[in-house]
């Protein structure tokens, strides 16, 4: 749980550096909860459905960030 808040804070950071940017979050594939600056760390079951993530990363290789806006 301990790396899942280091996470979180960063998430946090990070929202404070970007101007625009009022939440984040973050899912390891094959996980069953999200890591989320609105909501904390809730199941997957608890958060809003992360479907269009898929339609997102066609084409994506690697480690790397979406900026997608919200609605």
């Amino acid at each position: 749980m301990s790396s899942a808040l280091t996470v979180l804070n960063e998430l946090v950071n990070l929202n404070h550096r970007v101007d625009g940017v009022y939440s984040t979050y973050f899912y390891l594939e094959g996980a069953n909860y999200v890591i989320s600056t609105d909501k904390g760390i809730p199941t997957l079951d608890r958060y809003e459905p992360i479907d269009w993530i898929e339609q997102a990363l066609i084409g994506k290789i690697g480690i790397g960030g979406i900026w997608y806006p919200g609605y």
